[in-house]
């Protein structure tokens, strides 16, 4: 899966899942300042990466991503590294 592709189903659950207006989304927009995400919308979103890109991330791991390109870098790195993300 190449980074355009990573990105495509990141904005895809943003807009679908998360409800999140297309205009409103970016590579660097951050998940809690530009969406207003809380911890349970965090998860929530996490849930479905996980579950669409076949990934385990550590609860604890939440507080690595604060944008969309931080979640596809580590989207990138758990596809390359037996599937988990783990915490710092």
């Amino acid at each position: 899966m190449n980074n355009s592709e990573t990105y495509n189903i990141i904005h895809k659950v943003l807009i679908g899942k998360m409800k999140i207006r297309p205009e409103l989304i970016n590579n660097n927009a951050m998940f809690r300042d530009d969406f207003g995400f809380n911890d349970t919308e965090l998860s929530l979103l996490l849930f479905y990466i996980e579950n669409h890109f076949d990934i385990d991330i550590a609860p604890s791991a939440i507080t690595l991503f604060s944008t969309v390109s931080d979640l596809a870098i580590a989207i990138r790195a758990a596809k390359s590294y037996n599937n988990v993300i783990i915490e710092k």
